[in-house]
């Protein structure tokens, strides 16, 4: 997102009419000890991002009701999916009933409720739309906008989700309610319910 915020700045964008962009994350390769530098190592970490999301979840779970259920049922979905893509790491479908029984990381997640680690990259090709016509067969995907946000200290106020949804809401002049496929973020399972509600593509405690 940084990067794609940065080349879509006006300033930048004018000074060319294509732009071409990739990004790498090497958990499980051997390049990964080549980015350990930029990392925390391990025993300095005072907060695992797991028990935070556990956390965060047993709150999500205490004002809105939702239950472990909910949450397996979005792991199922998931592996669904995951079936259906030959390059998808996990491939086999899966039940409630089996997520809700797996080992249990930070209650109330359970294994298949926490994301994996795996190696991953991205290319992006941005271009204006003058240079899109000299690509003659392409077929685009316009961007509607885009932004970034700081998390901030004051817990009363939205967060990050909620005021960069809201932006990119007005830089596209459309509505919520508009969106027909969104792929939210979902390091936890139950990450992607609390998303929903915080794209505002449903109600609070709707999702």
């Amino acid at each position: 997102v940084a990067i794609f915020d940065r080349e879509l700045h006006p300033a930048r964008f004018r000074r060319c009419d294509e732009l071409r962009e990739s990004a790498v994350e090497p958990l499980l390769s051997p390049l990964h000890g080549r980015f350990r530098r930029f990392r925390i190592p391990e025993d300095e970490k005072k907060i695992d991002a797991v028990y935070v999301s556990a956390e965060k979840t047993r709150k999500y779970m205490a004002a809105t009701g939702a239950t472990a259920a909910d949450f397996a049922r979005i792991v199922v979905k998931s592996r669904r999916a995951g079936s259906l893509n030959p390059c998808a790491q996990f491939r086999n479908e899966t039940t409630v009933e089996e997520v809700l029984a797996s080992r249990m990381i930070s209650n109330p997640l359970t294994l298949p409720m926490c994301s994996s680690i795996g190696d991953g990259a991205a290319a992006l090709v941005m271009c204006s739309s003058q240079a899109l016509a000299r690509l003659g067969s392409a077929k685009p995907i316009w961007v509607g906008g885009c932004t970034m946000v700081s998390g901030l200290a004051d817990a009363s106020r939205p967060n990050c989700a909620s005021r960069a949804s809201t932006a990119v809401y007005e830089q596209a002049g459309i509505d919520p309610s508009e969106i027909h496929v969104a792929e939210v973020h979902d390091a936890s399972a139950p990450a992607e319910l609390m998303h929903y509600e915080n794209l505002r593509l449903c109600q609070p405690g709707g999702g």
